[in-house]
This record gives structure tokens, C-alpha cells and sequence, in this order.
């Protein structure tokens, strides 16, 4: 079972916010890694697996994101379709279509 987390309205500009959520992301891979040093965390393994698992999905769609407001931000003309944006596009459709099937195949287990 994934844990879901809404996103908390942002109160301030979102530079900052941007930021300080990638260093709070650099700050728990850090604190995962030196917690599971600890022969006696054993027990949390498949839950932290489950949430590694889970992170990198959110990632993805992150970095699709990141990518996509920066081909917004560098486009010269707005008129003009933008096939890398279409590309874009097309790679985050085909990503969610494979990531429904590996859901589904995943939850017949």
C-alpha cells in the first residue's frame, strides 16, 4: 500500500520552496542511508523499500515537470508549437500507460 501525501500550500515564492524541497530530498536519502546501517532495522526494510519505490515515482513526474517549465520558460514564442514540449508529452503519456500496467501486473500478486 503507497502512503499519499497532499501538497501543502506553498507560502512563499516557489524558488525558494523548489530548493528547499530538494535539499529536504538530499536530507532524507542522507538519514535513510545512515539508518539502514543498523543491524536492528531490519524490520523496516520492505516498508522503506515500498517508499523508496514510491519517492521515485513522484520523481518522475517531477522531473517531467522540472522539464516541461523549462521548455515554458525558454520558448521564444508562444504562437509556435513546440515539439520538444510534444515529445515531452507524448514520453509522460507512454510513462503513465506503463506505469498503470506495472501497477495492475503488481497488484494481481
Amino acid at each position: 500500500m503507497l502512503a499519499r501525501t497532499l501538497p501543502s500550500p506553498i507560502s512563499r515564492d516557489p524558488d525558494n520552496e523548489l530548493y528547499d524541497r530538494g535539499c529536504d530530498l538530499v536530507e532524507a536519502a542522507t538519514a535513510i542511508r545512515r539508518a539502514a546501517d543498523s543491524r536492528q532495522a531490519g524490520r523496516a526494510v520492505p516498508a522503506v523499500l515500498g517508499c523508496i519505490e514510491a519517492a521515485l515515482q513522484e520523481l518522475l513526474w517531477a522531473s517531467a515537470a522540472l522539464e516541461l517549465t523549462t521548455v515554458d520558460l525558454s520558448a521564444p514564442a508562444r504562437k509556435r508549437s513546440n515539439p520538444r514540449a510534444e515529445r515531452i508529452t507524448e514520453r509522460m503519456k507512454r510513462a503513465t500507460e506503463i506505469s498503470s500496467s506495472v501497477r495492475y501486473v503488481g497488484s494481481a500478486d
